[in-house]
């Protein structure tokens, strides 16, 4: 994390970080930003100065006020995370992205914004608007309660989706439906930071269910999705070298 006057701390991960500085008596000064950034093998929750809670993901970076003022509550987002907004009358919260923009006033939704391929907006509980980089108040689309918004040639495509995964991944789970192994295996080395070797033989394409807690030690897991998959999978406490199925 760093704060507005420049100071970098390392913050423990899997623990609440609450950001708020109120305003001295007579400061008039615009809030200073604060930048959360997580490694790969990191998340971080943090608390805003307006009670929001975000699950900030691995590779991830957070920029947002040290407190709010004005008519909106604005932050900016690159990476992926989960926010379950406080509510405030009149004082929607914008998430800005480098592909897309959502406009919200009280709700829980997961956020993907990893480049322009991979950009993505999946509202879990309450009302919210995005729209496309670039775009206007007139290109904003509105998304209901399980549903998915993805962005494509200025535009917005809306698809019905099951949140429950996302709900599971809010909770600290690794939660795959159907997924393929090449996604798996991405996710994996990802979370922990470690390097996924992967034999020739292997069908990266082939669909897995697999759910696991995040906060057991990875070789755990490993075994885990290993026996569930049937492929030989190893890790030697850096790599994870995976095999054709057994």
């Amino acid at each position: 994390m760093t704060t507005p006057d420049g100071v970098a701390t390392v913050m423990e991960p899997r623990k609440d970080v609450t950001v708020s500085r109120p305003a001295a008596k007579g400061d008039n000064k615009r809030p200073g930003i604060v930048k959360l950034e997580t490694p790969a093998g990191k998340e971080l929750a943090v608390v805003l100065s307006d009670s929001t809670r975000i699950m900030l993901w691995p590779n991830s970076r957070l920029e947002f006020p040290e407190r709010f003022t004005g008519d909106v509550r604005e932050v900016t987002l690159i990476g992926e995370a989960y926010f379950d907004v406080m509510h405030a009358a009149g004082k929607p919260f914008i998430v800005n992205t480098p592909y897309f923009s959502a406009r919200v006033y009280g709700t829980e939704f997961g956020i993907r914004a990893m480049n322009h391929d991979d950009a993505s907006v999946t509202l879990v509980d309450g009302s919210l608007a995005v729209v496309p980089d670039g775009g206007s108040s007139a290109d904003e689309v509105l998304l209901v309660p399980d549903q998915e918004a993805t962005f494509a040639d200025g535009g917005v495509m809306l698809t019905d989706v099951d949140t429950y995964p996302l709900r599971q991944w809010r909770d600290g789970m690794f939660y795959f439906e159907h997924e393929s192994l090449y996604d798996i295996l991405l996710a994996l080395g990802r979370w922990y930071n470690v390097t996924v070797v992967v034999q020739t033989d292997v069908a990266l394409d082939e669909p897995y269910h697999f759910a696991a807690d995040r906060n057991q030690p990875l070789d755990l897991v490993v075994d885990a999705f290993a026996e569930v998959s049937e492929i030989r999978m190893d890790f030697d406490g850096n790599q994870i070298t995976v095999g054709a199925a057994k």
